[in-house]
């Protein structure tokens, strides 16, 4: 009887070996499957806060570059509102006491995003340098490609009044950039 007792303890021994190293197995590969699934968890959570960052930044640099595209556009003319950039020379004479007159205004077929324009200045020979001066420094990026500056005297004021009145013309013909 004792050997029986024996084997049946050394059979539920072994039995209980068995269910103890399955279980260990099972919840061994269990625990394996959750760390899988939580590391591509976690993959797949840093891709998409990846993606949040760059459209972010993507974001700030798309504003950035309008506002600096919006600061560079004040130095182009727009070649399809030309009449803008007359209307602007010469309310700019005006503003210089000057009488400021558009000649000629062409888009140059030989030079890209250029338009040739011709102005002439008439006032006196300071307020019509200083004319000058300001359209140089002005926004818009332009060349001067010739200048003529001639005084005009009349015998008479323009009240007919005799006597010896001068003023200042200069003809100008000058390439701003268009865009």
């Amino acid at each position: 009887m004792q050997k029986n007792h024996t084997t049946f303890i050394l059979i539920l021994s072994i039995l209980s070996v068995i269910i103890c190293v399955g279980s260990f197995v099972f919840f061994l590969r269990v625990i394996r499957n959750k760390n899988q699934h939580s590391s591509n968890i976690l993959s797949v959570l840093e891709n998409k806060m990846a993606e949040k960052d760059n459209a972010t930044i993507l974001n700030k640099k798309l504003n950035e570059v309008q506002s600096v595209s919006g600061i560079i556009d004040k130095h182009f003319v727009d070649s399809a509102h030309i009449n803008k950039y007359v209307d602007y020379l010469e309310e700019f004479g005006l503003n210089n006491k000057t009488e400021l007159a558009v000649k000629n205004v062409e888009i140059s077929p030989s030079v890209p995003n250029t338009i040739k324009v011709t102005i002439s200045v008439r006032g006196t020979f300071e307020d019509v340098v200083q004319t000058l001066a300001m359209l140089e420094k002005d926004d818009y990026i332009i060349s001067i490609v010739s200048m003529y500056l001639n005084k005009d005297i009349a015998p008479t004021d323009s009240n007919g009044i005799p006597g010896v009145t001068s003023s200042w013309q200069a003809d100008i013909s000058f390439n701003v950039l268009s865009s």
